[in-house]
């Protein structure tokens, strides 16, 4: 009798463990093979493992469950069955001495690990469907390592005389076209060396998380352990481009940190709209601020807080590019004690610079409310002057604006009869308006009406405007199409006011037209019939 428990207890403990399951659903099988070639295929004479422990693991809702565990014999095989559709991974342990090979279409189905333990990515079974999965195998792995360093003089390789850091995250990623999985990790010991051994060859990138207080640096010339493989950012966070670690080989790389600066600033509001930062005058929120590295083209963006204050942290050595941008309805304050003082554009922008231990101090920017000007150009079809109801808004009319002889902004009326000038510096402004070909402005209407007026009719006027600070200002422009007085002057011999046979032409007369207040506004000479014409009339009396 105990002869025959210690044959039982002897047959099932070589038996494989196997899933509970129902006879029907989808099944998983597969074959796990020592990959002597390391191309993740089962090649004609490449022999199967025993001893690989498979685990088929489900995926729901982000939680996961084993649904068997079967450890493989001389065959290599392992199989689970009656499973239901959904999501899955396998998980192989492997024996001491064996590392997982690299994945392949059609091959292994193992990601890349480092060590004995090793997964699939996720994978969907359908409703009865039946699966094969190989699971492949290599005796030889390969390792990277890894020097980090501080890069005192930011040259991106590594000198006898700059420090080598310790505490650095060092963490191997591999991508699929799904996801990125950290492959393995270590952390740099004193001597700033970190490595990573038994693993599967293949192509990685490198993430490294340096100690404060350094950023990743510039990259370096080569991939060794002398220079910097990592690509450069503003951050102690970084990952290198992608690298290929050979079979039965290692791969060294070099860390680069850099050491960093501080830039800090503020904006305020200035109420009182005289350029200069006073008393009382609190801080202006939500303007957005840029920080380019101008040689590493690198940006960072904040925005200013409800205190007006902002601040870029870890900032690596070099000159930066600072660009401020104001929100709709503000713009750049008088020149005085602003950084920025533009009146015509909501951004602005300079070069600081940024010493490493050290925090550059930027100027302040003040801010007040906008200054704007719309313009619009309407049909004047009574030539009143007014935009009288039903009177229709005139496109295409082109409005520049000239401060002290200076072009500042220049805009043309949209379907809307519309120029808007979002931001313009208060003061007095000459706008010009040019309207095209054929048209001409209207007469005198006031404050309200047109403002484009002279006694001749025009079709490009300049008028003096005053836009008070922090106001939007409205000017109209009246449009008409303009008018003509033609004839013939004759000698009336016999003074009855009809032109008969025999009485001439007069020629070289000068004939003129005069408006109401008096002006002459046109002016001509008759031709040899005696005919004039007096053009470009604005329509009148």
């Amino acid at each position: 009798m105990k002869r025959l428990t210690c044959w039982l207890l002897v047959l099932l403990l070589t038996l494989p463990v196997l899933a509970l399951a129902t006879p029907s659903g989808g099944s998983i099988s597969g074959t796990a093979f020592l990959d002597a070639d390391a191309n993740g295929l089962m090649d004609q004479g490449e022999r199967t493992l025993s001893d690989v422990e498979i685990s088929l693991i489900s995926v729901s809702g982000g939680a996961e469950n084993i649904v068997g565990v079967y450890r493989t014999q001389d065959d290599g095989a392992f199989s689970f069955s009656g499973l239901a559709q959904g999501t899955y991974y396998l998980k192989a342990l492997l024996p001491s001495g064996f590392y997982a090979a690299p994945p392949a279409e059609g091959g292994s189905v193992l990601l890349p690990a480092s060590g004995q333990s090793s997964r699939s990515p996720d994978f969907s079974l359908q409703d009865g469907q039946a699966v094969h999965l190989p699971v492949g195998v290599i005796r030889q792995p390969s390792y990277i390592t890894v020097y980090a360093f501080g890069d005192l003089n930011g040259n991106g390789g590594r000198m006898s005389n700059e420090p080598l850091l310790r505490g650095v995250l060092l963490e191997l990623l591999y991508d699929t076209p799904e996801k990125t999985y950290v492959i393995g990790s270590t952390t740099t010991n004193k001597d700033g060396v970190g490595t990573i051994r038994d693993l599967t060859p293949g192509t990685y990138r490198l993430q490294a998380t340096l100690p404060e207080p350094y950023v990743i640096g510039p990259l370096g010339q080569k991939i060794n352990t002398f220079y910097n493989t990592i690509l450069p950012s503003e951050s102690n966070v970084g990952a290198s481009a992608p690298f290929t670690v050979p079979f039965k080989g290692s791969a060294g790389l070099g860390v680069g940190g850099v050491e960093t600066g501080k830039a800090e600033g503020s904006l305020w509001k200035d109420a009182n709209m005289n350029g200069q930062k006073e008393t009382g005058e609190g801080g202006f929120a939500g303007a957005t601020i840029e920080l380019t590295h101008n040689t590493l083209g690198i940006t960072r963006t904040t925005v200013s807080a409800e205190d007006g204050t902002y601040a870029f942290a870890n900032l690596q050595e070099g000159t930066y590019r600072l660009k401020v941008t104001l929100p709709e309805g503000s713009m750049f304050t008088l020149p005085g004690d602003s950084l920025f003082s533009d009146g015509y554009s909501a951004s602005a922008e300079t070069d600081i610079s940024v010493a490493i231990r050290k925090t550059t101090s930027i100027q302040p920017v003040g801010v007040m409310p906008a200054t704007s000007l719309k313009a619009y150009a309407f049909h004047d079809q009574n030539v009143n002057g007014i935009k009288d109801d039903g009177e229709p808004l005139f496109a295409g009319a082109t409005v520049i604006i000239n401060v002290n002889n200076q072009q500042v902004a220049q805009v043309t009326t949209d379907a809307n009869g519309e120029a808007l000038f979002p931001l313009l510096r208060g003061g007095t402004l000459d706008i010009r308006m040019a309207l095209p070909d054929g048209q001409v402005f209207t007469v005198d209407g006031g404050e309200a009406g047109n403002r484009f007026v002279s006694d001749a009719a025009a079709s490009d006027l300049t008028v003096a405007y005053d836009l008070a600070h922090g106001t939007q200002g409205i000017i109209w422009a009246g449009v008409t199409l303009p008018a003509a007085i033609t004839g013939t002057l004759y000698e009336d011999i016999n003074m009855n006011s009809q032109r008969e046979a025999g009485e001439e032409p007069l020629s070289g007369f000068a004939v003129q037209a005069i408006n109401a207040v008096g002006a002459v506004v046109a002016e001509t000479t008759t031709d040899d019939q005696g005919t004039y014409t007096l053009p470009m009339l604005i329509p009148g009396n």
